[in-house]
């Protein structure tokens, strides 16, 4: 055990996990993880949600409160989420997403500026925000910003009315899969090289482009396919993407799998996975692919650069650019021993960069600071 796990197991902490999140993507699964880990290691662990959320039902417990957070009934929801804290004792409220930090600093007013509020950033920072008076008022009430990249990090720095010292960039710990999918059901039938896409369904995650690459390598001689999997957030694009599966006689290359409950026992049954979009704040999917030696295509932009150096952990190509993509696809496709080696790298590099029991270990050294400064302040 090492000794920061050791420093921070000091005291058992009540923890309240807030998502209001109706996603299912990186974020909500996440936040829905930490429950049953943070509660192995000791703390008491409350679960705040909306009512039928995958985040609830994946936390494995049911939620101690409820809440709808829309127009006034937000204050309604500060109110109870305010007494709850009160009546459990919290130590730390931890939130995962900008929509609901109104909520959390309402809920600490009402709880006599108590307690800390942790806050991980999953998304990018798009707007320099310290000229808005009402997001200085709620950064100035929390406690530490966790950006789950080192870029997110001096972002939320040059952009964010907060404290360069309360952020601190933490990288989530992530799994590989525990099971394996049936591949007989998962590869479309026509293909010998399977490349797989896990995103929600819209346009800047760039499914398009990826079809597209995959019909101009069946128009080069190489039977490629595509498996695509994620929930639908713009159906006229979704609607889009199949009419031109079909436009491109696709249909015995290509799946839509929908809306997978977990993605990951799915991803070895692919020869590589990409993530065509415009930026990602990390790309969850492509390190959950790394880490079961399934090389990667990612593109050139945010969080991706961290982790994956081109050529040796995986390949990256411009935003943007299909060619290019089709390119990075070609050698995967063709150099299979490009493929394994790519694949042995890549696992390494997640395996270090992305440990579970090191990221809680910092979370809960970050937990312990938080509230010994707001205990030294009370």
């Amino acid at each position: 055990m090492s000794s920061t796990r050791r420093e921070s197991n000091a005291r058992p902490l009540t923890i309240i996990e807030l998502c209001l999140s109706q996603g299912r993507g990186g974020l909500e699964h996440y936040a829905a993880d930490l429950v049953p880990d943070l509660s192995q290691r000791g703390h008491r662990v409350i679960v705040v949600t909306r009512k039928g959320t995958d985040f609830s039902t994946r936390t494995g417990r049911a939620p101690a409160l409820t809440l709808r957070p829309h127009g006034h009934l937000r204050w309604v929801g500060a109110r109870r989420l305010g007494a709850l804290i009160k009546d459990s004792l919290a130590d730390v409220i931890h939130i995962h997403r900008s929509a609901d930090l109104p909520l959390a600093v309402m809920a600490k007013r009402c709880a006599g500026d108590h307690p800390a509020l942790v806050y991980s950033r999953h998304m990018l920072i798009s707007r320099d925000r310290r000229g808005s008076w009402p997001h200085r008022f709620m950064f100035q009430r929390v406690d530490r910003l966790l950006p789950i990249t080192a870029g997110m990090g001096e972002e939320a720095r040059r952009k964010l009315p907060i404290a360069p010292e309360r952020v601190r960039p933490l990288v989530p710990g992530v799994l590989p899969a525990q099971t394996a999918a049936d591949c007989a059901e998962i590869r479309p039938p026509d293909t010998d090289f399977v490349v797989g896409c896990f995103s929600r369904v819209e346009p800047a995650k760039g499914q398009l482009e990826l079809i597209e690459a995959v019909a101009a390598l069946r128009q080069q001689g190489i039977r490629a396919g595509g498996v695509f999997a994620g929930s639908v957030m713009n159906p006229a694009y979704d609607k889009r993407l199949h009419d031109r599966v079909e436009e491109l006689a696709l249909d015995n290359a290509v799946r839509f799998l929908g809306t997978l409950k977990d993605a990951r026992p799915v991803m070895p049954c692919c020869d590589a996975i990409a993530m065509p979009s415009t930026g990602e704040a990390l790309g969850l999917v492509l390190v959950e692919s790394m880490l079961m030696g399934v090389p990667v295509v990612g593109s050139a932009a945010g969080g991706v650069l961290e982790f994956i150096r081109n050529g040796e952990t995986g390949l990256t190509y411009p935003v943007g650019d299909s060619e290019a993509l089709t390119g990075q696809l070609k050698k995967l496709a063709t150099d299979r021993d490009l493929a394994r080696a790519l694949g042995r790298a890549g696992r390494r590099a997640a395996t270090e960069q992305f440990d579970r029991e090191t990221h809680l270990d910092r979370l809960e050294a970050i937990f312990h600071e938080a509230v010994a400064e707001r205990a030294d302040k009370r």
